[in-house]
C-alpha cells in the first residue's frame, strides 16, 4: 500500500491512458504499449536531462519493478516484440521489467530492439541546467516553452519540439509498420516520445496504453 501511495504522488511521471482505435476493415488491431522511464536523479533534482545520460533513483527502480510486476500479470505471453531508447535510463528501466518477469515466473520477453529515434526531447542549450536556473536566466524563453513550446528556438537554430516531432513521425511509421496486425509491441522511451505519440493516435489503426513507472494503469 505504501509502495502504490508513493507512485500516485509522483505526479511528473504521470500518463495512464488507454484508446482503442481499430476500425472494422481490420479486426485484429496492432497494440503498442508505450512506457516511459522510472524515475531519474535529473528528475529528482530538477535538472533538464534531454541527450545526457542520467540513472534511474532508488524510486525510479522501485516504479519500474511495480510496472514489470503488471505487466508480466496482464500481459505475460503476449508481448511480441520489445523495442527501447538507447539511454541508460530507459535501458535500465527495461532491465527492471525483465526481472519482474523473471521474478514472477512469466514468460521471458522477447529479445530488446534499441531504437535510435525513440531519443528524448533535444533541449540542447539547457541539458544539465536546473529548472529554477532556466526560468531566472531566461525567463523570455522559459515562458515561450512553457506557453508555446513549438516556437522555441534555440540561438544555434535548433527548434526542440518541430524536431521532434518530425522524429516521432518517422518512428512513429516505422512501429506501425513493422507491427502486424494481431501483435503486440512493447515501446520503453522517454516521456516526450510517448507524448506525442497521442497526436498520431487518430492516423493508425491500433490499440494503443500508456502508461510510465509512477502509476499502475488503473484499467488495463
Amino acid at each position: 500500500m505504501a509502495a502504490m501511495l508513493l507512485l500516485r504522488r509522483h505526479a511528473a511521471l504521470l500518463l495512464g491512458l488507454r484508446a482503442a482505435l481499430a476500425t472494422s476493415a481490420e479486426s485484429s488491431p496492432r497494440r503498442m504499449l508505450l512506457v516511459r522511464h522510472g524515475e531519474t536523479n535529473f528528475n529528482k533534482a530538477g535538472r533538464i536531462q534531454g541527450t545526457l545520460e542520467s540513472q534511474l533513483t532508488e524510486l525510479g527502480r522501485q516504479q519500474a519493478s511495480e510496472l514489470g510486476s503488471w505487466l508480466a500479470a496482464s500481459h505475460a505471453g503476449h508481448i511480441d516484440r520489445v523495442v527501447v531508447s538507447p539511454k541508460a535510463r530507459t535501458r535500465a528501466t527495461l532491465d527492471e521489467i525483465e526481472a519482474s518477469f523473471a521474478a514472477a515466473g512469466a514468460p521471458a520477453l522477447p529479445e530488446r530492439e534499441v531504437r535510435m529515434d525513440l531519443r528524448e526531447l533535444e533541449l540542447t542549450h539547457w541539458e544539465g541546467q536546473y529548472r529554477r536556473d532556466i526560468q531566472q536566466n531566461v525567463a523570455a524563453q522559459y515562458k515561450l516553452w512553457k506557453s508555446r513550446p513549438e516556437e522555441l528556438v534555440f540561438p544555434s537554430g535548433h527548434a526542440p519540439v518541430p524536431h521532434l516531432w518530425t522524429r516521432t513521425a518517422s518512428e512513429w511509421a516505422h512501429l506501425r509498420g513493422s507491427t502486424p496486425p494481431g501483435t503486440t509491441t512493447l515501446v520503453v522511451a522517454p516521456g516526450a516520445f510517448n507524448r506525442h505519440s497521442r497526436r498520431m493516435w487518430l492516423q493508425v489503426q491500433v490499440e494503443l496504453v500508456i502508461t510510465t513507472c509512477a502509476q499502475l494503469p488503473a484499467k488495463p
